[in-house]
């Protein structure tokens, strides 16, 4: 297992999805069929798996839980700037997107259970309740996705906790790199708040914005939206 190989793969496979939706706006039509795809686009089973102790272990997941407590209401104050303790029991582990798990963590955790993550008791051991969190990386890559196919404003709010959320991935849950994808396929009423809400994102992590759509049999697909230049 090749660390640096798998996390071009994973560039790879996020700029394919990308330009396959600013060809075909419409090959998707909801947030799962995005994430499906680029699934489809990563999966290998001699890069992304890693076998320790005999066992398979696959490296992508959908819906992993965090490493932190909050509570999604929160996610939109500017003032919640860290988690919740979690010892405090306040707040509620949430879950990412899609993760890719990096193999230094699996090789090292203490057991299969500390791997799938699901065991609070096991996250408040390893962490020594917040204390290790910039000690440990767990995941090479945290995703989440978004896929605004109407105009409703409620889009900007999802946004921002989503980017809030990957912060804290960043910073308290064991995350290399949290990125927030963003697709479009409509003439967004809100576009302009859409762009800022990306625009200002920390620089910790990357948000992009992808918008493609058809007006009048005419495709309009615009460069992406980035809040720091990476991969345009």
């Amino acid at each position: 297992m090749n660390k640096n190989e798998l996390k071009k793969r994973v560039w790879k496979a996020i700029k394919s999805t990308i330009n396959k939706f600013r060809e075909h706006p419409y090959y998707f039509f909801t947030e799962s069929d995005i994430i499906s795809y680029f699934y489809h686009r990563l999966y290998s089973t001699n890069h992304e798996e890693l076998t320790e102790d005999k066992k398979r272990i696959y490296l992508v997941h959908r819906e992993y839980p965090t490493n932190f407590r909050y509570k999604k209401s929160e996610l939109l104050n500017d003032n919640f700037t860290q988690p919740y303790p979690l010892i405090n029991k306040e707040g509620d582990r949430g879950n990412y997107d899609l993760v890719i798990l990096d193999p230094d963590f699996i090789r090292n955790a203490d057991s299969e259970e500390d791997i799938v993550n699901k065991n609070v008791r096991l996250l408040e051991i390893r962490t020594e309740n917040n204390k290790n969190f910039s000690k440990i990386k767990e995941l090479l890559f945290a995703f989440e996705f978004k896929y605004v196919i109407n105009n409703n404003h409620n889009f900007i709010k999802e946004v921002k906790m989503d980017n809030k959320k990957l912060l804290f991935a960043k910073q308290y849950g064991g995350a290399e790199e949290a990125i927030n994808l963003v697709f479009c396929n409509i003439n967004y009423y809100y576009i302009e708040d859409l762009k800022k809400e990306i625009a200002t994102a920390s620089n910790e992590i990357l948000s992009i914005l992808i918008q493609s759509y058809f007006e009048n049999n005419k495709k309009i697909t615009s460069k992406p939206i980035e809040n720091r230049n990476f991969l345009f």
